[in-house]
């Protein structure tokens, strides 16, 4: 019963965030690189008998994962990925966070390029509903798929879980209003007001308890929303940057590309759904 407990308390703030969904293969050889603020999962469903794919780090080439068929390959958030995809290689790939609570992603310590088998073929199934009319039902089913997949890359113990719990209850409020509220501009000694301490002890706790500062936080959780914006949506670079407070669209497109390795324009290209049909 204690562990059914502890299940439910859980799952109850368990969320994944999808930012980004697709499938298929590409018609001609694709090469590049980004890192996109979000992690990824690849499924590979199958590839040709001269498939030479793989993904790697930008900065080290030299290490190079090979992309394989019944494989599910993980890469954490702002990880400069590059990728070479042959044709024939068939794979599902999502864009995702998944939280404890709002802003805190369970995989933000990861810094590396994992694999697993797919011993229960989610990749397929996945693929199988990708291909189906959309429905509720569909959606449902896919999230769930979704959860699994990443599921199979937790290696977080039950005191890490509660180490995460604690940190939502220390910041859950600041966490809840930098999403609420996330923009160029916001200042520390703003959220030293919120979170009721001195902009020195915050920045020191901040650092201390979520091994990142609170700058790189915020540089991240704008990303993010950026990336988010600029695919869920149709307006124009100039009027996203307006919204989240940036000066003119330079800097936005500036800050976007340190972050993500691609303009906005580009982003929006790559990863737009409607855009991608016509290359898979």
């Amino acid at each position: 019963m204690i562990w059914a407990e502890h299940f439910l308390d859980t799952s109850s703030h368990l969320t994944i965030n999808i930012n980004h969904c697709n499938y298929g293969s590409f018609p001609t050889l694709f090469h590049s690189h980004d890192q996109t603020p979000h992690n990824r999962l690849y499924s590979i469903v199958a590839h040709s008998p001269c498939n030479r794919s793989y993904i790697c780090s930008h900065t080290n080439p030299d290490k190079k994962t090979e992309l394989k068929a019944g494989n599910i390959y993980f890469i954490p958030g702002h990880y400069d990925l590059e990728y070479l995809f042959f044709p024939e290689l068939i794979f599902t790939a999502i864009h995702f966070r998944l939280e404890l609570f709002t802003g805190f992603d369970i995989f933000s310590d990861e810094k590396e390029v994992r694999q697993l088998p797919d011993r229960d073929d989610i990749g397929e199934k996945v693929l199988e509903l990708l291909q189906r009319s959309d429905s509720l039902g569909r959606t449902a089913q896919l999230k769930g798929l979704f959860l699994s997949l990443s599921g199979n890359f937790i290696t977080h113990n039950s005191q890490t879980v509660f180490n995460m719990l604690t940190l939502k209850e220390r910041y859950g409020h600041l966490f809840d209003w930098i999403r609420s509220n996330i923009r160029a501009g916001i200042r520390i000694d703003e959220l030293a007001d919120i979170a009721g301490f001195s902009t020195e002890t915050l920045s020191r706790r901040f650092s201390r308890n979520t091994g990142t500062t609170l700058k790189q936080y915020l540089n991240r959780q704008l990303a993010s929303e950026a990336a988010e914006r600029l695919l869920a949506s149709d307006k124009a670079v100039y009027e996203i940057a307006h919204a989240l407070s940036f000066n003119d669209e330079y800097y936005f497109s500036r800050f976007f590309r340190r972050h993500t390795g691609l303009s906005p324009a580009e982003y929006r290209k790559r990863y737009r759904i409607d855009s991608l049909v016509e290359m898979l």
